[in-house]
């Protein structure tokens, strides 16, 4: 399932950043290992110039698509009314920070994400920026980042495989 977002300020954007770790971390938890749902799930968030997209996504058997259909848009409703607890809401924060760092170890990595920064119209040094409004994300930023942004009302569904 999937939708498109708005362009969003920096801020928001990584409001949204967050918010998707925290789905990610529910939809393994909950759907694949208490539920045993999926073979592998996640949801994710990509930006381009003007817009960007949020989706979520599983492998899974057929016999338990609708069930796991609705299991993640449930994580997603519930993402929109309930408050995320501060371990969780550190956890994803320092799950992103960690990302980041790591995924700029090498030079040649740096000089890739620097590219694409700019290409986006981000800057080159948008990463001092993602960390320092990483630090302000709270767990009232999250549940409007879903309200307001991540709908599970209003999606686009894609299968593959058969049902």
């Amino acid at each position: 399932v999937g939708s498109l977002l708005p362009n969003l300020s920096a801020t928001d954007k990584v409001a949204v950043e967050v918010a998707n770790s925290v789905l990610s971390s529910r939809l393994g938890l909950n759907l694949r290992e208490k539920q045993g749902l999926a073979y592998s799930v996640a949801s994710a968030v990509r930006w381009d110039k003007e817009f960007g997209w949020f989706y979520a996504y599983m492998g899974t058997s057929p016999q338990n698509f609708d069930v796991a259909r609705e299991g993640i848009l449930n994580e997603i409703k519930k993402l929109q009314t309930e408050s995320v607890s501060e371990a969780e809401l550190e956890k994803a924060k320092n799950d992103l920070r960690g990302s980041l760092l790591m995924s700029r170890l090498s030079s040649v990595n740096q000089a890739f994400y620097m590219s694409v920064n700019e290409y986006l119209g981000l800057g080159y040094q948008w990463d001092q920026g993602f960390l320092s409004n990483l630090a302000k994300v709270t767990a009232e930023k999250i549940r409007l980042a879903f309200q307001n942004w991540m709908d599970a009302e209003h999606y686009v569904l894609a299968t593959a495989g058969k049902r």
